[in-house]
């Protein structure tokens, strides 16, 4: 699925004269500030897929590789001497990927030797020595992703509300007369708990991942 369209957000707020009745130019305006909001919240792109693409990583000395972008089909993993695509398996979820070894190699040949305390891991400690081949990004924008864009572009649009405010590095304004606000109250206004409980399960976060 795509992002959602003016007319797809005007029927998701048919019942709401601000949004229904809008110009198509001021929704989709809105959409796009929506698109904004989700991916600096989730810290990941959702409509950019790449097939094919070949990308390389650093070997860690454990049977378990972090991927990002997020991959969702792998074609080949090799390194500069073995291919070992067989040997592992590709996991993700909505805000990461990870190869994950099927067992300790130890009969691949020289390079896997015995070592006085373990077998060698599968991903050799290297710099950007393991290449892997595949299909990054998503197959489409998830449905949850698609609702939550629409759900916020009825906020913006209802609360007059303009993103740009807070795209400066400054995290409160004072006015001309000396009236100071925190302009995060206002982006938590439209990015309450309950749109940001249904973006978290998609925040990309390593430190916090949760593997299956």
């Amino acid at each position: 699925m795509a992002w959602p369209t003016a007319t797809e957000c005007k029927d998701y707020s048919a019942d709401i004269p601000e949004v229904s009745r809008a110009l198509t130019s001021t929704v989709e305006g809105k959409i796009e500030d929506a698109k904004i909001l989700i991916k600096r919240y989730c810290k990941q792109e959702f409509d950019v897929k790449e097939e094919g693409g070949t990308k390389y990583f650093n070997g860690n000395d454990s049977n378990v590789l972090d991927l990002f972008p997020r991959c969702y089909a792998i074609t080949s993993v090799v390194d500069e001497s073995s291919d070992f695509t067989s040997l592992v398996n590709l996991k993700y979820g909505n805000n990461f990927s990870y190869l994950e070894a099927e067992y300790n190699v130890s009969d691949l040949g020289p390079r896997f030797r015995v070592r006085t305390d373990s077998f060698t891991k599968m991903f050799v400690l290297g710099s950007n020595n393991i290449q892997v081949t595949g299909n990054w990004g998503w197959v489409s924008i998830p449905d949850n992703i698609i609702n939550v864009c629409k759900q916020l572009v009825e906020r913006l649009i209802i609360k007059r509300l303009d993103i740009r405010e807070w795209m400066t590095p400054f995290k409160s304004e004072r006015t001309s007369d000396g009236y100071s606000y925190n302009k995060a109250d206002g982006l938590s206004s439209i990015l309450d708990y309950e749109l940001a409980d249904k973006l978290n399960e998609f925040v990309y976060d390593l430190i916090g991942v949760y593997r299956i």
